[in-house]
């Protein structure tokens, strides 16, 4: 007996014979897909259509290329606003640090490590780029989204590693079941991608006869660019009802069959969704485009107003009396030319103006769109107010600009967070088979491997903050302001001033500002994560380092540092307190002075004899470093 699987009373992740599951998948998505086409792909279609000045026949391949008509835009408020709202927020580039709960140093160090990989994936991945994509997604369609998965990289040629990779999915192939989401996330979700036969046969080796046997995308039954026909993929997460029920499903399948399948036992999906703004109900967001879709049908409807009133009235025009006689040819743009006439003079004139008030509403309306999403004019054109030229001045400016958008702004930063942490997430998935998953990251100025399976940190260990990159001036004025903020609090003295304003590059002189602690911390980070001990030099800041040993010590001694370790800070302590008397030794008190007195000596400071009035002090060799004090 055949089962009806369009019947939404049967589950497809409860359908045992995989061949039936398929068929039942592809039903219920048809059905979801039928449901909300009216609503969120019609909807998506537009808003695109808005944004790009050109009415595309449809979302799918070879749709978005072909053109209904050649009817363009003049005044697309719509993708001005997009792009200069995606200019200003997603050029940030939130970093997530990960903050560990009490840990000791065991388990910052794995924090650090954690910090790296993650810092590499995203560079890999150059996921502030593709974040950039999300945004600008959101603001079209008002929801943006970007999927994780298992890959390979290119190491060298011929060799791979595998990777967590990431890329940009267009919203319009997600689907999510409406209904059981309409306060809160969906139980199911759902990518219907078109794929060429050929790169699933690569993919699925053995499955090349459920491949072969597949059905052609009717809207699409074509040879794409020669190679094999096109076909529906599916691929679909159901996540378990509660945590540990068992229920939990992944499959990737076409409508002949399983190409994959497996139990999803966690509660999360490999996708991360940027809204640009969260309706009251629902899945998809509301995007910049269809906040100003009915500004952005005024102004067209105005301005082909404006464009008819041209055409028809505003060309001036020859009058020429019917009983006139006049040669017509002599109605021309010639220099100095003459015009015989008889009767009635012809007359040069347009038959009408094109009302001001047109154009006076055009330019309200247009004014208006901006500041629907908190936009002015001075920042789509890329200007700034006369006067800002310091840093500090551009950077408060742009934090008073920028505080229209701050809702958005923390969820671009969520965004960030959400993505490293399914960055994460995949990693521990992968490593579960993958042992040498690793990724290379930028450390201290040199590039290391680092590998999952070197990092041991349990979820419950760590958390996530984001920090924005903030940006100094980018114009010569600016750098200049900056250049006399930093003479102001003496980082910089008049000859590096003087060099820096011939070509403002701040960082030629300000890197070599904390040479001297940048050079002590690089000592003490070598004893506490390598055990390798550098003792300590005379161009050193020994009195720097001393201190900061001491502090160093004081703390790691009650996280757990190893004994050695804290062995070596105080050796170096004291070294650098012997290399300090070695190079300022004692100086002998004036032989024969009845005046002179027992020197009491401080803590860290050179131990000298006793000297009896009249008696000259004994003279004693330097201490040797490495050698006891007597």
């Amino acid at each position: 007996m055949a089962i009806l699987f369009n019947d939404q009373s049967i589950l497809w992740w409860d359908v045992k014979d995989k061949k039936d599951r398929a068929k039942a998948l592809f039903d219920h998505v048809a059905a979801l897909k039928n449901r909300q086409s009216a609503g969120v792909t019609d909807r998506n279609l537009r808003n695109v259509r808005l944004y790009g000045n050109s009415e595309i026949s449809g979302l799918r391949p070879y749709q978005y290329s072909n053109t209904l008509t050649d009817r363009t835009l003049t005044m697309n408020v719509i993708q001005s606003a997009i792009d200069t709202a995606t200019s200003r927020i997603g050029k940030s580039k939130p970093r997530p640090q990960f903050l560990t709960y009490k840990g000791n140093y065991k388990l910052k160090k794995e924090a650090e490590k954690l910090q790296l990989f993650t810092d590499g994936t995203f560079e890999e991945n150059k996921m502030y780029q593709l974040g950039q994509r999300a945004f600008k997604d959101a603001g079209i369609t008002g929801t943006g989204c970007v999927k994780f998965y298992k890959g390979k990289r290119q190491v060298k040629e011929g060799k791979y590693k595998t990777a967590i990779c990431s890329e940009r999915v267009f919203i319009d192939e997600i689907i999510v079941d409406e209904v059981e989401c309409m306060y809160d996330d969906p139980m199911a979700y759902y990518q219907m991608k078109v794929v060429p036969r050929r790169v699933l046969k690569a993919l699925y080796k053995n499955k090349s006869q459920i491949i072969e046997e597949s059905k052609s995308d009717n809207d699409i039954s074509y040879i794409y660019s020669g190679l094999d026909q096109m076909t529906i993929v599916i691929e679909a997460w159901k996540l378990p009802s509660v945590p540990d029920a068992g229920d939990g499903f992944h499959i990737i399948s076409l409508d002949s069959g399983e190409l994959f399948s497996e139990e999803w036992t966690h509660e999360w999906v490999p996708f991360e969704f940027f809204r640009w703004n969260r309706r009251p109900f629902g899945f998809y967001g509301q995007g910049i485009a269809e906040i100003l879709t009915g500004i952005q049908y005024e102004i067209n409807k105005l301005l082909k107003v404006i464009q008819l009133s041209m055409h028809l009235g505003s060309i001036p025009k020859i009058f020429l009396d019917a009983n006139s006689k006049i040669v017509k040819q002599h109605l021309n743009n010639e220099i100095g030319g003459i015009i015989t006439y008889q009767g009635m003079k012809p007359t040069y004139d347009q038959l009408m103006s094109i009302p001001p008030v047109l154009f006076e509403q055009l330019q309200k309306l247009y004014e208006r769109s901006f500041e629907l999403v908190g936009l002015s004019q001075m920042s789509v054109t890329g200007q700034k107010p006369a006067g800002l030229d310091s840093g500090k001045a551009l950077r408060t400016y742009e934090d008073i600009n920028t505080d229209r958008f701050s809702i958005v702004a923390q969820e671009y930063d969520n965004f960030m967070v959400n993505c490293a942490k399914k960055f994460i997430y995949m990693s521990e998935l992968v490593a579960k088979k993958d042992k040498d998953l690793s990724v290379t990251a930028f450390n201290n100025k040199e590039i290391e491997d680092i590998k999952w399976s070197e990092i041991d940190l349990e979820r419950d260990q760590w958390s996530m903050r984001v920090f924005p990159t903030n940006f100094l001036a980018t114009t010569p004025a600016g750098k200049i302001e900056d250049i006399k903020d930093l003479m102001s609090v003496g980082m910089l003295d008049k000859n590096q001033a003087s060099s820096l304003m011939d070509f403002p590059d701040l960082d030629q002189f300000t890197q070599y500002n904390n040479a001297a602690t940048d050079d002590i911390m690089a000592v003490m980070y070598d004893i506490i994560d390598e055990g390798k001990y550098n003792p300590p030099l005379p161009q050193q800041a020994l009195d720097y380092g001393i201190k900061l040993f001491q502090q160093v010590y004081l703390k790691m001694k009650h996280q757990a540092l190893e004994p050695e370790k804290l062995e070596m800070l105080m050796r170096w302590c004291e070294d650098a307190d012997l290399l300090k008397q070695i190079a300022n030794p004692p100086q002998p008190l004036p032989p024969g002075n009845p005046n002179a007195q027992v020197s009491v000596s401080q803590p860290g400071t050179p131990q000298t004899n006793a000297v009896t009035p009249g008696q000259p002090p004994q003279q004693s060799a330097p201490p040797q470093l490495g050698q006891p004090q007597q």
